[in-house]
Parts: C-alpha cells; structure tokens; sequence
C-alpha cells in the first residue's frame, strides 16, 4: 500500500464516500446553516436599528436632562437666596433668645453652686466632726484600758460640769 499514491479502488471508494456525504450534508445540512446565518444577519440588522433608536432616544433624554439641569439650576439659586434671609432671621432671632437663656442658665448655675458650696462645707463639717469623734473615741480608748483611768476620768469631769466648766480636758 502506498501513501501518497493511491489505488484506484480506494480512490473510487473515497470519492464515494465523499459525494453521498456532500449530497446528505447539501440536502440536510447546509439548508439549516444557511438558515441560521440569515436569521443572525437578520438579529444583527434588528439590533443595529434598535441600537440607533436608543441611541436616538439617549440624545432626547440628555436635551431634557440638560433642560431640567438649567430649570433645577434656576430654582435652586432662587430657594438659595430666600434660605439666606430666613437664616439671617432666624440666627438673629436664635442669638435674642440664646442672649436670654444665657443669662437664665448663668444666674441658675450661680444658684446651684452657692448650694451645692453650702452642702459641700456641711458635709466637711460633719466629715470633720465624724473623724474628730472617731479619733477621740480611739485616743480614749487607749488611754483608758483600765477601770481606775476611766473612773477618774468620770469624776473629773463630773466636778467641770459643776463648776460650769464645758472644756474637758
């Protein structure tokens, strides 16, 4: 067998071969491919026309857009300047009214303080007071471990309050 010449029978067969594929493939084939090209030609032109159409669309919607900026634009300078005079109206009116309130605010902080001093030295009183009693209490208490100390004392002070003496020393 040879590869690059080959025999007449093998060539009949092959060309065979090839006409029954070519005459199934141009009965039933190509029909279909043929068919499926048009259709995208088709697909291709229709979404050709409807892209220039959105296209179209886009440059009436970007004039109405650009319409509705300059009329957006209008207003908005014209609601801008009646904002700036409400706001001058209102910050003077703010100020008058924050003037007063300051005012009020600083004579009742003044009040609450004067009280709140007048507690705090309460409390160091009685905090002084506490401590002083607590540390006289302990001073007592050492120096009176025994019944003789206290009883004397007792006695000495017993005579002070007679005499009229309040200092107990």
């Amino acid at each position: 067998m040879n590869l690059i010449l080959p025999e007449s029978g093998l060539l009949f067969w092959m060309t065979l071969v090839f006409a029954i594929v070519f005459f199934i493939l141009a009965k039933f084939g190509f029909p279909v491919i043929t068919r499926s090209v048009r259709k995208r030609e088709e697909f291709i032109a229709e979404s050709l026309k409807k892209a220039e159409e959105v296209q179209e669309s886009y440059a009436r919607m970007e004039q109405e857009r650009q319409r509705m900026l300059e009329e957006t634009s209008e207003q908005q300078s014209r609601m801008l300047e009646e904002a700036r005079e409400a706001s001058a109206r209102i910050v003077e009116q703010a100020r008058e009214r924050a003037t007063k309130e300051a005012e009020q605010m600083l004579e009742r902080a003044n009040d609450e303080i004067r009280l709140q001093r007048k507690e705090a030295m309460q409390q160091l009183h009685n905090t002084v007071v506490e401590m002083s009693v607590a540390v006289a209490e302990k001073v007592l208490r050492r120096q009176f471990d025994n019944k003789d100390a206290q009883m004397t004392y007792i006695e000495d002070w017993v005579e002070q309050q007679q005499d009229g003496r309040t200092d107990a020393s």
